[in-house]
């Protein structure tokens, strides 16, 4: 048997092991750069997903009201209204994932062990958005309303995958939350302190333009981590991104835009930048 024939049996077992690092064992031989690829280029494909999300969304009509209104009480009710989708969705998301994570001890032991330490940190901002929702005017009874459609399709997504579909897709819907934040979060930021939002009702927006960089970072190495070890986990990776496009983010910011605008008759529109549709107020 030839040292690369060794090498290659080498590696392959290693990494059907949970317990094994991502750095060659002392004598191992890396692996030929094609046994790496398809992790990547299926992370090039969720990237590229994740874009067209982000910029579908900054192309409409509630994202620019949020970030061009002149009326700035009209852009902190907009995000006072993302942070109550978010309080309403939020727990399915939460407790649909340990499930999953919990499941995918069996793809590996270090995987789950991380992914429930990322949802333990996410159960804490369950309470930054609620002050910030408060912080903007909203109230303890507005959380106890009936969930919006919006919300209850991203709860009814998680809830979903969590019992109809492969523990892996937690890995894509996850990744298209926690890639697309800073994408928002980082311009909202700055939106935020420009019109003089206060620093609890902007916290869980600042907070996000900085912690989802490293948790989208997880997501990523575990993706190729995982396809590369197994080509076919890519399907139900692709299929969890998809099934959260359909529902987020533009719907959530849609219902928060159509909540925050809602006027009187007798009331002028909201004035706007002139990028802003003429029949705004109409959509």
């Amino acid at each position: 048997m030839t040292p690369t024939t060794t090498s290659a049996t080498a590696t392959t077992a290693a990494d059907e092991s949970p317990h094994v690092g991502d750095s060659p064992l002392p004598g191992r031989f890396p692996p030929p750069p094609e046994l790496t690829s398809g992790g990547e280029q299926l992370l090039q494909r969720l990237d590229a997903r994740v874009n067209r999300a982000v910029a579908q969304l900054m192309d409409s009509l509630s994202w620019r009201a949020m970030m061009e209104a002149e009326d700035a009480g009209l852009s902190s009710g907009v995000l006072r209204e993302v942070y109550r989708e978010v309080i309403w969705f939020f727990s399915a998301v939460i407790e649909s994932g340990l499930v999953m994570s919990g499941k995918l001890a069996w793809v590996d032991t270090r995987l789950m062990r991380e992914l429930v330490e990322h949802l333990a940190e996410e159960t804490l901002h369950r309470k930054t958005a609620m002050d910030g929702y408060l912080a903007l005017g909203g109230t303890s009874k507005g959380v106890e309303d009936p969930m919006s459609p919006s919300a209850f399709a991203v709860a009814s997504v998680w809830r979903g995958l969590e019992r109809m579909a492969s523990p892996l897709t937690y890995l894509g819907a996850m990744l298209l939350f926690e890639a697309s934040t800073p994408q928002l979060c980082q311009p909202l930021s700055t939106r935020l302190k420009s019109i003089g939002v206060s620093a609890v009702g902007a916290h869980h927006v600042n907070l996000h333009a900085t912690a989802d960089v490293e948790h989208s970072a997880l997501f990523r190495r575990w993706i190729v981590r995982l396809v590369n070890r197994d080509p076919a986990a890519a399907a139900a990776m692709e299929y969890g991104m998809d099934c959260m496009a359909a529902v987020y983010p533009q719907p959530v910011f849609d219902a928060a835009y159509a909540r925050a605008a809602a006027q009187p008759a007798d009331v002028e529109p909201f004035p706007v930048r002139s990028r802003m549709p003429a029949d705004a107020a109409a959509v």
